[in-house]
């Protein structure tokens, strides 16, 4: 009895065009009886790479939602001149915080230090082609595999044997079954030659007893791949590569095209220092084992290039990341961990119709540059903390820029363009908080700009908001509960119906400014002292009717002017923390806002 195809369906357009350039490179190269020759790999790399970039150009373009024109680097030159963005916490530091996150789960950190290609010519070895009378391993060793297959290669060994096969310009193509397919052993080891070219495909249907060998390359055991070389992998039945226990992935180049998952490592995936391109049904890269100490993807070191179906990189537990090139699209989620995410440092491009990154626990971020564009979900979205300790966000546009029960900034460059909350504390529980205790934040938001439903603490940092006028149930700052202001600097353009203000008990003063009437965007709003010299001075993104400025070198008891556009000018003495100021002139001090402080 034959088994079909197990995958979710028909491709998107870019996969078809991606499986379809490497089967015919394949047919190509398998057409011959020989070896292919040196032309005909040139001509599968070519029809492969001419494929990914054609991919690449039609999925660069970004979401369909309209941005408004922002604010040039000569507008904040002087707002982030006076504020630090770098990392909170050094290189060493990071790695460290990452060591010991993975330690705690695996019980040790992941060590590539013994899986480095060696030179097969130093061991004996056995020469698998197409002239092989069998293409069935049951004696531990290690294999060369050459030239085109046309048959499953199947390893079946010892529970403590091991088995390397090396692959030096294989095709190999398999009308009944998986590529290669592992049944026992300890070990799998396949090592890719330097500059060889290697090719595997599976068929779109199994017997019913391999129906399990639910993958292209497919394994019982440990599986490493290692080499400079490449291999293509393209799974017609269900899932690219997939091992039931710990996968690494160690300087290669691999190319998966999936109808379902792309590469699975059940227990674990670890990559170091390996270039990945992924084109899946499903989840592109995964680890699905739910026992505490497994489940876990660790990406020391790397590019990897998604385009899924589902989820970009899904993993039971953690998902530790130190320092990677990731350019993601998904119809899922980008990352997504059942509990922890961390990531150290890297260059980050996601494009997901999901939230562009999911911990159903924590996530933290040290380092790194991101852009997130996501049409329904959140840029970051942690169901428990979320801290970001440094990076560069240069643009998060995504429905909520960053949501967490606790969200905590330290540092960082922060630019978020939301169709709802910029920043939100929430959750079902009532004890939500948001701390910034620095970094520069730019947020512009059809929903709040600052949203908690709990409790707000600024420390430190730079806070630029732009929120909406039209959306009465939306401000720049709506906070449940005690907003605290410490310390920081804060230009916010809102909507007055729903502002908050900082507590009287605040450390630092602030001034709450409330219009008759909109004021138009482009709006631009100077604080100055009393003597005429500017403190600060920006124009505005939307339209506004109320504004909430702060600045470290406002002190109370001092003289301030504000100008509104070109014809209001208002003289205003800060004689407490809090100093509310209408259009007309009056003012207020002394504003209790430590519950429920709104208009």
């Amino acid at each position: 009895m034959n088994i079909s195809n197990k995958g979710n369906g028909l491709m998107n357009t870019n996969k078809l065009h991606l499986t379809t350039a490497i089967m015919f490179a394949s047919a190509l190269i398998a057409s011959n009886d020989s070896v292919a020759a040196p032309g005909q790999q040139d001509s599968f790399q070519t029809v492969f790479y001419s494929s990914v970039i054609t991919s690449d150009e039609s999925d660069s373009t970004s979401s369909d939602s309209e941005e408004s024109e922002g604010y040039s680097d000569s507008d904040l030159e002087s707002f982030l001149a006076t504020q630090d963005t770098s990392p909170y916490y050094s290189d060493i530091e990071i790695s460290a915080y990452l060591d010991t996150a993975i330690t705690e789960v695996n019980g040790e950190v992941i060590d590539f230090s013994g899986d480095v290609y060696t030179d097969y010519l130093e061991d004996s070895y056995v020469e698998l082609n197409s002239s092989s009378d069998s293409y069935s391993i049951t004696e531990a060793g290690t294999y060369l595999l050459t030239g085109n297959i046309n048959s499953t290669i199947r390893i079946e060994v010892g529970e403590d044997e091991d088995v390397r096969l090396v692959l030096q310009d294989a095709s190999i193509i398999s009308d009944d079954g998986p590529a290669i397919v592992v049944v026992s052993a300890d070990d799998v080891e396949i090592s890719l030659v330097e500059d060889s070219v290697n090719y595997l495909e599976d068929s779109a249907t199994r017997e019913t007893d391999d129906e399990d060998y639910d993958a292209a390359l497919y394994s019982d055991c440990d599986l490493l791949l290692n080499g400079s070389g490449s291999l293509t992998i393209t799974a017609n039945y269900n899932n690219g590569l997939k091992t039931k226990d710990d996968l690494k992935l160690l300087g290669l180049n691999l190319y998966v095209a999936s109808v379902d998952d792309g590469v699975v490592g059940k227990d674990s995936v670890a990559v170091k220092d390996a270039v990945i391109t992924i084109y899946a049904d499903g989840d592109a890269l995964k680890s699905s084992n739910e026992d505490d100490d497994k489940g876990f993807v660790v990406i020391e070191s790397g590019t990897v290039e998604i385009d899924s179906g589902d989820d970009g990189i899904s993993a039971e537990n953690i998902i530790a990341i130190y320092d990677a090139e990731l350019s993601l699209t998904s119809e899922g989620k980008g990352l997504k961990s059942e509990t922890d995410i961390l990531v150290g440092g890297g260059e980050f491009l996601f494009s997901t119709t999901d939230h562009a990154i999911d911990a159903n626990l924590d996530a933290t971020i040290y380092d790194g540059t991101f852009t997130l564009d996501s049409s329904l979900g959140d840029g970051i979205k942690a169901s428990e903390y979320l801290t970001i300790n440094g990076g560069t966000f240069e643009d998060i546009n995504t429905v909520e820029g960053l949501e967490a029960r606790y969200l905590t900034i330290n540092s960082g460059y922060i630019d978020i363009n939301s169709s709802d909350d910029g920043l939100n504390a929430a959750s079902d529980y009532d004890d939500n908080t948001l701390v910034i205790n620095g970094g520069f934040l730019l947020i512009e938001s059809n929903g709040d700009s600052v949203d908690s439903n709990g409790t707000a603490t600024v420390n430190g940092g730079t806070i630029i908001a732009n929120g909406p006028t039209s959306n009465e149930g939306n401000s720049c700052f709506d906070i449940d509960n005690s907003f605290m202001l410490n310390y920081g600097t804060i230009f916010a353009f809102g909507n007055s119906q729903m502002a908050s203000d900082p507590a009287s008990y605040s450390s630092q003063p602030s001034i709450s400014f409330t219009g008759s009437s909109d004021y138009d965007s482009g709006t631009t709003v100077t604080l100055s002292t009393s003597s005429g010299t500017e403190i600060m001075s920006l124009w505005a993104i939307n339209d506004f009717d109320h504004l909430l400025i702060a600045h470290p070198d406002m002190t109370v008891g001092s003289s301030y002017n504000l100008q509104v556009g070109d014809s209001e000018s208002m003289d205003i003495t800060v004689s407490s923390v809090t100093t509310t100021v209408s259009e007309s002139g009056d003012y207020s001090s002394d504003l209790d806002s430590s519950m429920f402080n709104r208009r």
